[in-house]
């Protein structure tokens, strides 16, 4: 802190951290060099060597592992958790990067993991908002066959070094042989593939993720549409075997129509029969 003038209520641990703090305030630096370019931001909390070491003017934001939040400079609200966990931009607001090397490329956006992270879960799955107390505006204009229709399943593999090129970290993680993840055969879509089936019959579809430098899906809504298709599928069928179910209910009718002229006959040659013996007893009398 050798340069702060009426900076206040700050506490900087480790050589050079907040080092040319001038008036920012309230701010949390524990670490070589962290916070190290701060120079009006507040608030921030920050623990490991060069965490949010380019941060000027950024506020309300939290940095936990050596190098974290790095290349934040005037951001608000965002964290960034593990080693060289990282914002892709120096502007974001609310945005979070959870792991080693994770960064996140877009503003109130969370990324977990970096891109050789081959498994994330736990033993349920994530729960969406769903109350009808908190939608509006609820129409049930889903479309189903048409766009799953127009849908291309693929197997793909990924290509880290094209991911981080794309989105601009390449020199921030350092190269690596071809990874685990690379060799995983996987199978899905393509989100250019999607967007294109999508605006081919004008369906906003909330799929698609264009937040960030990589496009990306939501796999859990292609649940709806294919419900949707579905839905459609059943009604055909039962347009379909309508007829049929019709011409089994003649054919029952029918039946029953002959089962009772069989039991008319059968009481009638009953009759018949009766008379015929009497006829033979009075006779032999």
């Amino acid at each position: 802190m050798i340069n702060n003038d009426n900076g206040n209520w700050n506490v900087a641990v480790g050589y050079e951290s907040l080092g040319g703090n001038t008036s920012g305030t309230d701010n949390v630096a524990v670490g070589r060099a962290s916070l190290y370019s701060n120079t009006t931001g507040q608030n921030n909390s920050v623990l490991g060597a060069r965490a949010m070491s380019f941060n000027e003017t950024g506020i309300l934001n939290t940095a936990c592992g050596t190098q974290a939040l790095q290349d934040n400079v005037s951001g608000s609200r965002n964290s960034a958790f593990g080693f060289r966990a990282n914002v892709g931009a120096g502007d974001l607001t609310d945005a979070t990067a959870i792991g080693a090397d994770a960064i996140v490329d877009a503003s109130n956006k969370v990324r977990i993991g970096s891109g050789y992270v081959t498994s994330i879960g736990g033993q349920v799955g994530w729960t969406i908002y769903s109350d009808v107390r908190v939608k509006d505006r609820v129409k049930e204009n889903v479309p189903g066959l048409k766009f799953i229709n127009a849908l291309k399943p693929v197997t793909f593999h990924y290509n880290i070094a094209k991911q981080n090129k794309l989105m601009g970290i390449e020199s921030k993680i350092e190269s690596r042989d071809r990874s685990e993840i690379e060799e995983i055969p996987f199978t899905g879509f393509l989100a250019q593939d999607v967007d294109a089936a999508a605006q081919r019959i004008g369906y906003n579809f909330s799929g698609i993720d264009r937040t960030g430098k990589i496009m990306g899906l939501r796999y859990a809504d292609f649940v709806v549409p294919i419900v949707k298709a579905v839905q459609e599928l059943s009604d055909k069928v039962e347009t379909m075997n309508a007829p049929a179910v019709a011409d089994q209910v003649k054919m029952t009718a029918l039946e029953n129509q002959v089962n009772d002229q069989k039991q008319i006959i059968g009481d009638q040659q009953k009759q018949i029969d009766d008379l015929n013996s009497n006829w033979i007893k009075c006779s032999i009398s």
